[in-house]
């Protein structure tokens, strides 16, 4: 654009400090929209890498660009389904392949998570907690499909990291290994409702699991962030407000 003086990187790092970049920095999360804006399905860009990728090369000259990418990141539909699988924490649906396919994707929100697996967790943490028991109540999938998934996701990752480097974008993955809190994430895993009621009934319980995975988590942020040379990660919270809870529970 005209009267540009700072880069991609520049400028979002300017409006994350509280300064006044060049202009706004602009980031599209569009996913499947991408395709579906560019006349395609919404699960093209679950099913087909190719086309996902032929819709936001589209989308990107029709638009001129933009400076931050979040997510855009095509593979194979079962290492799209088990990324998202992971980060939410409960199961998925995506068009194409479980919905129709100009359904956006569809997080499926049902007790999975049980009492007792909070003292497992408190135990041995979350990450190997998913690996080991949770992650194949929520996903149909074999410890074979599951090391050839996350083969597919890391070359899919790599790809995206190319595309947008060559581009300019600035991005923030992988550093975004975790992106759910962990309170949010046993209200995802429990239901809000028995979530609820865990807190009430038996916080001591959830409290000793949330610190396990908060301490998890930020060694996984950190470590993310290091490996990936950006002091930077993104981890989202939706459930732990004062609007939910009471002050009590809301301060504990």
């Amino acid at each position: 654009m005209a009267g540009e003086t700072m880069s991609s990187e520049e400028r979002v790092w300017a409006a994350i400090k509280l300064e006044k970049p060049d202009r706004v920095p602009i980031d599209i999360l569009a996913i499947g929209a991408y395709t579906k804006t560019t006349g395609g399905t919404v699960a093209d860009f679950y099913s087909s890498e190719d086309k996902a990728w032929a819709a936001i090369d589209k989308m990107w000259d029709y638009t001129g660009g933009w400076d931050m990418d979040l997510a855009s990141i095509p593979a194979s539909p079962m290492a799209s389904k088990l990324v998202l699988t992971m980060f939410m924490g409960i199961k998925m649906a995506l068009p194409g392949v479980d919905l129709p396919d100009d359904y956006n994707l569809q997080a499926i929100e049902e007790e999975i998570l049980k009492p007792e697996d909070y003292d497992t967790v408190a135990e041995i943490g979350w990450q190997r907690f998913m690996s080991e028991d949770y992650l194949f109540r929520i996903m149909d999938i074999t410890p074979d499909g599951l090391t050839k998934a996350l083969e597919e996701q890391v070359s899919g990752t790599t790809k995206a990291l190319d595309v947008w480097g060559r581009r300019g974008v600035f991005t923030i993955y992988p550093a975004m290994t975790c992106p759910i809190h962990p309170f949010f994430r046993f209200s995802l895993g429990r239901s809000m409702l028995k979530f609820t009621e865990d807190l009430y009934y038996s916080p001591e319980r959830v409290e000793r699991a949330l610190k396990r995975v908060t301490r998890e988590s930020i060694e996984l942020w950190i470590n993310a962030s290091k490996a990936s040379n950006l002091k930077l990660a993104f981890f989202a919270e939706e459930r732990a407000g004062g609007f939910f809870f009471p002050p009590a529970i809301f301060e504990r």
